[in-house]
């Protein structure tokens, strides 16, 4: 049940299927019957009963820890916008960064299947990696291309600044397709995983932790693994609407036209019971 301030449209809440559902800072809250409900406050499971009655719920704000957790939940589902076309080339994002290790190379399989030669370039237009008569039914790279590509980049990242690439699929039904992705520094790589590592030792609910994770990824343009990461947390909690939401605005962000449909679809039965 919810009670709602005045001026505020009422939300409708439910705990065990999704524990992601924003909490205001004043809100009141009670578990009806001999129901127990379960919330997360600063990232810690309150746990509140039916003769607890009125709850009242206001920040307890005792680190910086638990500062940024609750920021990171605050900003977790914030869309980057839908694409008006969907791109061919959607992995790596346009204009996002990523780590030389994890480069992956992905597409959406056109209509017509034909043969598609890929090239990545340097910044200054020279050739880094190229391959021909890559089927263009895959939708991406092998493993083994993809890790070639990446021993690459690795060999040339740079300690401090970030290094740019492009991304050309080249086809006699497609044309030329570029997308460019930037990969990130050594000095900025350590920032990300020190970040990550702190997240994943802080002592919080697990689905929070992949919430401040994909914060970390989004703060670092990381697109696709914010995807990533949203799709893991979905695991978590497999009928959040609010996870189906915000994961579904990336996937549609950077152009991932299977998963979308496959996550409008969940959302679509969701909304429908």
């Amino acid at each position: 049940s919810y009670d709602t301030p005045p001026g505020r449209p009422p939300m409708r809440l439910s705990p065990s299927r999704d524990p992601v559902r924003l909490l205001h800072d004043g809100d009141q809250l009670r578990a009806m019957q001999d129901g127990v409900v379960q919330i997360l406050r600063s990232g810690i499971p309150l746990t509140l009963r039916a003769k607890d009655g009125w709850v009242t719920l206001h920040p307890v704000l005792a680190t910086g820890e638990q500062l940024d957790v609750n920021t990171n939940i605050l900003k977790s589902g914030t869309a980057g916008g839908s694409r008006a076309v969907v791109p061919l080339l959607w992995s790596p994002a346009a204009d996002s960064w990523i780590l030389a290790q994890d480069f992956h190379l992905r597409w959406n399989p056109p209509h017509a299947a034909e043969t598609f030669s890929v090239t990545v370039l340097r910044e200054d237009g020279t050739r880094l990696w190229s391959v021909d008569a890559v089927n263009s039914t895959q939708g991406g790279l092998s493993s083994q291309q993809e890790a070639e590509v990446s021993k690459l980049l690795l060999r040339e990242q740079s300690t401090s600044e970030r290094q740019t690439y492009s991304v050309t699929i080249s086809s006699d039904l497609q044309g030329s397709p570029k997308t460019s992705f930037s990969v990130l520094s050594a000095a900025e790589e350590a920032q990300v995983q020190a970040e990550l590592a702190r997240w994943d030792k802080a002592a919080i609910h697990p689905l929070v932790r992949a919430l401040c994770r994909v914060e970390t990824w989004r703060a670092a343009n990381q697109i696709y693994k914010v995807a990533e990461e949203y799709d893991r947390a979905l695991i978590l909690a497999p009928e959040s609407v609010a996870l189906l939401e915000a994961d579904l605005a990336v996937h549609r962000q950077i152009g991932d036209l299977a998963r979308s449909q496959e996550l409008a679809n969940r959302l679509r039965n969701l909304s429908s019971e």
